[in-house]
C-alpha cells in the first residue's frame, strides 16, 4: 500500500525544477485517482509547499516546499 505521506514526497521531488508545471502532468506522475490527486494537491496548496496558476492550470514548488524537500534524512 502507497501512503498519502511516499505520495506527497514524489510530488515535491517531482515539482522540483524550478519551472512551471502543467496540472495534468503532475496528476499523471502522481499516478493515482485525479480526485485524490487535487487533495493532496491542495493540501500542498493550503500549507504553502506549491503555488498554483488556475488560470493555465500550472504547479511550482515555492520558497517552504523547496526548503522541505532539503532537508537531511533522519
Amino acid at each position: 500500500m502507497t501512503t498519502a505521506a511516499y505520495i506527497l514526497e514524489n510530488i515535491l521531488e517531482y515539482l522540483d525544477t524550478g519551472s512551471w508545471i502543467a496540472l495534468e502532468e503532475v496528476i499523471k506522475q502522481v499516478g493515482i485517482a485525479p480526485v485524490k490527486s487535487m487533495e493532496l494537491l491542495d493540501f500542498l496548496s493550503s500549507f504553502e509547499f506549491i503555488a498554483f496558476d488556475s488560470d493555465k492550470r500550472l504547479i511550482k514548488l515555492i520558497d517552504l516546499g523547496n526548503r522541505f524537500i532539503k532537508l537531511p534524512d533522519s
